[in-house]
């Protein structure tokens, strides 16, 4: 699987996609999967090599409760705690995993 999408658009199309899931006391499966779509724009910008502060700046630019930007920030920060991989192979089993990693976190969360 390759990602051919520009760093800028990864990041807009990350911070759209995390809009839509709603930070309610207890997330359904919908938000969850939406998370989880969230974390993979992310990851993949972050493999593209999109400047972690670029995102943050973003994401502080947003209009949303200051809980919801320390989310966004902190999915952000997550995935600039992975490396930026070269071989594409390696690439995409980090955004896969990372992407789980927070479907599994919201979905455990919902039980």
């Amino acid at each position: 699987m390759r990602y051919y999408i520009a760093p800028q658009v990864a990041m807009t199309v990350t911070l759209a996609a995390s809009l839509m899931f709603s930070f309610s006391a207890r997330a359904d499966t919908d938000t969850c999967l939406k998370m989880s779509s969230a974390a993979k724009n992310t990851m993949v910008a972050r493999q593209m090599g999109a400047p972690m502060d670029d995102l943050i700046a973003m994401a502080q630019g947003l209009d949303v409760s200051s809980r919801e930007r320390k989310f966004f920030i902190s999915m952000i920060v997550d995935a600039y705690d992975y490396p930026k991989l070269r071989v594409e192979e390696n690439k995409d089993e980090a955004i896969m995993e990372f992407a789980a990693d927070y479907l599994i976190m919201c979905l455990k969360e919902e039980l």
